[in-house]
């Protein structure tokens, strides 16, 4: 059952690549917006409505969309919440052991559906006095220590921040705090998977970054190169980079996002006193 979680989290991966693919290649964009952006900061700088609305159209402008950073994680939370139910309920996974067999073990996983003890406590205690601690499991301080991993090196942050951008950001970072502390206690089999999951989107990210960063040395040496069909070529890097056109349902559903969030940003903007 172990080995299948980490089948089920190559197939979601694989099936997320696209959109992961996008998200680094628009926060690659977004990442040479700086001094445009500055510009607008000086001059809204009293203004912070203003910027937020100048922002997000020169975003739109240029084919950016902020949304796209968070949107590979927030889709795979409803796969958390089911392989957490079906964790606790189902029958066969009771019991099951990760790489164990009956005279080979090669983990300290004895039960998927438990939290992975490899030292039990006589005595259970409670940390914060709402997350029970009865032994030292070890998934979770890993899961901490490739959330940080991803939030410190993989994870491209704008040059410029609106005050909601930068809230988004510091969410961000208090989630990767927090997720291992909750589910410290969980089940071993959905640590596992989260575990799995992060760390190949952390070789994902440094796959297609390095993609990104051969494509963009290509341009500027004045060659032309093939992806996914299209021919891209250099001008020199002078000016903005071009905003890309997202193709089919893909496009047109990650343009319903952005839009969603634009509507959202204007409704908070209007419940704010005056």
């Amino acid at each position: 059952w172990g080995l299948a979680i980490i089948a089920l989290v190559f197939i979601v991966r694989l099936i997320l690549h696209p959109i992961t693919k996008k998200s680094q290649e628009n926060m690659a964009r977004m990442s040479k917006f700086g001094p445009e952006l500055e510009k607008l900061k000086t001059k809204y700088k009293d203004d912070s409505d203003a910027l937020n609305k100048e922002t997000m159209k020169f975003y739109k402008e240029h084919g950016a969309t902020p949304i796209l950073g968070c949107l590979p994680m927030f889709l795979q939370m409803p796969i958390w919440i089911a392989l957490w139910s079906a964790l606790q309920s189902t029958f066969e996974l009771r019991h099951a052991g990760f790489l164990r067999w009956e005279h080979i073990h090669l983990t300290w996983i004895k039960d998927l559906s438990q939290p992975d003890h490899l030292i039990s406590l006589s005595q259970p205690i409670n940390l914060f006095g709402w997350v029970p601690i009865s032994g030292l499991n070890i998934l979770p301080l890993l899961l901490g220590i490739v959330f940080f991993i991803q939030q410190k090196y993989f994870t491209p942050k704008p040059p410029t921040m609106t005050p909601e951008q930068a809230q988004q950001q510091k969410m961000m970072q208090w989630m990767s705090l927090l997720f291992p502390v909750m589910l410290y206690p969980g089940p071993s089999g959905l640590n596992l998977y989260i575990l799995a999951s992060t760390t190949f989107g952390i070789i994902e990210s440094k796959r297609i970054r390095d993609h990104i960063k051969k494509r963009e040395e290509a341009e500027l040496a004045g060659k032309v190169i093939v992806d996914g069909g299209r021919k891209l070529s250099s001008g020199g890097g002078k000016g903005l980079p071009k905003p890309d056109k997202p193709p089919g349902k893909l496009g047109g559903w990650i343009a319903s996002l952005q839009q969603k969030a634009e509507q959202m940003q204007r409704d908070q903007q209007r419940r704010k006193p005056r």
